[in-house]
């Protein structure tokens, strides 16, 4: 004889439920915002299309007449595609970058052919992962309605109240304990198999329950899923190397030769693994490749952007430390550091026995213990956290600057683009402020930015292309007009913008003295690897902006958000 359900299990059911919900939801926005590092936008979307998910849910519930039945299967589904989730989502970022890279080879950045395509994919892109957030939302949808009807076939009371409170309060603790233990602890494809088992259980629970018979038509669908279930958790990390190797490797693969793409991932297994490690606010991946002359090249991500190669750090450390302080033409003594914590912009300014104290203010201590104890950093920044003249102080930058009271006589900010309002932040007026005010009267600030030059090109590049974005767009010189006019209406009234290679950076002072182009043409023997035509073409770049008020970006109206990829 089949037993009902008490109002106690109820609770207790919706309260997991709720629960699972949330964090599918959460999962599903911090992943999509992980990859493409458009936060607000994956964010917003999902959301979105996760409430828009539970509202058709609610109202196609209605249909349902079996109560106990709808939610055996709607747990069962939500279990089965939980744990797939994220593995959809990997594998469809995969196919779209590596799509999108194939169409980059066979047009050009520039051509009207590749914008065009490249716009059907980010669109199909957005469709197809943002389909199974409306799934989990409509499957999610059914479950309060079903839980409403059980209460009130077990109490012939209407407590649709109580069973939305519940709702509510398994929904907080499911954000609660995503964001302080599930997030900081876990990979996110281990916190999807935890969920979905979870939903399992619950379906586990009301066949027991109900003393339901042993119908292959309950039975063999349980069966897969618990099975999929032991799969996905025993091969998390098999999953999570091959999708590493495939987005870390997979361009040069194609760049190199399209016909080799499967031989290469039939072979995922002969690539030395992708040493990824967690800390409480980024991925850290460390992975080799072998260059053209048969060299081994590290590379360093953080949560999968390029931080740095072993091979070109050099170039853009000496750009970012050598070539600012001699266009200032001033050696300071006390230097803050904000970022920078693999300690390679500091190996650098070392070398200056004029500097006497360089104190660094780094957010994340998991960087800073690799770089002091990891043998690969640590001869790579040849021990620079170590010297006797450096002082790390475990901390946010933004913070440490609107407080404290010191005095430098240079600032070096080495923060991550702003790809988030987080970021955004250490990009605002209010932040420079703080920043202007902590400066000597002769101090000067030189940080890496995202600006961009206005280049040349000969028709040859272009012969024969119809070409559709501009060389310089409207949005490139936004950019440099909101960043320009950020740092200007903080109280610096000389800036100047200026490229090492591929990489942009920004000195800014407040004294009479011009900017001492000439020192560059001087030789340095710091210089190990900017060669004397990169700084001879330094003089010569183009930046354009205006500035203008209208353009700061502020903590309370963010500008400079939307500069990564879709």
């Amino acid at each position: 004889m089949k037993k009902e359900l008490t109002v106690k299990e109820i609770l207790c059911i919706t309260m997991i439920l709720s629960f699972c919900s949330i964090i599918y939801e959460l999962i599903f926005a911090n992943t999509l915002s992980l990859l493409t590092g458009s936060y607000i936008w994956w964010h917003s979307w999902t959301i979105g299309f996760y409430i828009g998910g539970l509202g058709i849910g609610a109202i196609k519930s209605g249909k349902l007449l079996n109560s106990f039945r709808e939610l055996y299967y709607v747990e069962l589904l939500l279990s089965l595609i939980g744990c797939l989730s994220v593995i959809y989502i990997f594998c469809l970022h995969l196919i779209f970058k590596s799509s999108d890279y194939m169409s980059y080879l066979g047009n050009d950045f520039y051509s009207a052919s590749y914008v065009q395509v490249s716009f059907y994919m980010n669109v199909f892109f957005f469709c197809l992962v943002q389909s199974i957030t409306l799934i989990i939302g409509i499957l999610s949808g059914f479950e309060i309605p079903l839980l409403i009807k059980l209460m009130k076939e077990k109490t012939g009371k209407d407590k649709e109240n109580l069973v939305l409170g519940v709702n509510y309060i398994g929904t907080l603790f499911g954000t609660l304990i995503f964001s302080f233990i599930l997030l900081p602890k876990l990979d996110i494809i281990y916190t999807s198999v935890i969920v979905a088992t979870l939903n399992l259980l619950v379906c586990l629970y009301l066949l027991i329950k109900r003393r339901v018979k042993r119908s292959p038509a309950f039975i063999i669908p349980i069966t897969c899923v618990i099975l999929v279930l032991v799969f996905v958790g025993k091969n998390e990390n098999l999953i999570q190397q091959n999708y590493l190797k495939v987005r870390y490797h997979g361009d040069r693969v194609i760049a190199r030769d399209k016909s080799q793409t499967r031989i290469f991932l039939e072979n995922l297994d002969q690539i030395p693994d992708v040493l990824r490690m967690k800390s409480l606010y980024q991925y850290i991946d460390f992975f080799d490749i072998e260059t053209t002359n048969k060299e081994t090249e590290t590379i360093m991500t953080l949560d999968g952007n390029f931080q740095f190669s072993s091979k070109t750090e050099r170039f853009y450390h000496e750009g970012f430390a050598h070539v600012g302080l001699e266009l200032v033409g001033f050696i300071p003594k006390k230097i803050l550091i904000l970022g920078g914590g693999d300690g390679l912009l500091i190996r650098e300014l070392l070398k200056y026995p004029e500097i006497e104290i360089i104190e660094q203010i780094e957010l994340d201590d998991k960087i800073l213990k690799l770089a002091k104890k990891k043998p690969f950093l640590t001869k790579l920044n040849e021990n620079s956290l170590s010297n006797p003249r450096v002082k790390t102080v475990i901390g946010d930058g933004f913070h440490y600057m609107r407080n404290t009271t010191e005095k430098f006589d240079a600032i070096f900010i080495d923060f991550p683009y702003p790809r988030n309002y987080n970021l955004a932040r250490l990009y605002s007026v209010e932040f420079y402020t703080y920043v202007k005010r902590n400066l000597t009267p002769n101090g000067f600030v030189i940080l890496d930015t995202p600006i961009v030059e206005k280049k040349t090109y000969t028709s040859k590049q272009y012969q024969g292309r119809m070409i559709d974005k501009m060389l310089f767009s409207s949005s490139d010189k936004y950019n440099n007009n909101v960043i320009l006019s950020t740092m200007y209406y903080s109280g610096f009234k000389r800036l100047l913008p200026y490229k090492v290679g591929e990489e942009s950076f920004l000195i800014m002072h407040n004294r009479d003295k011009e900017f001492q182009y000439q020192n560059l043409l001087k030789a340095n023997s710091k210089f190990q690897k900017v060669s004397s035509k990169d700084l001879v073409e330094i003089s010569g770049q183009n930046f354009p902006y205006e500035i203008k008020k209208k353009y700061i970006n502020s903590i309370f109206k963010p500008t400079i958000l939307g500069l990564s990829d879709f």
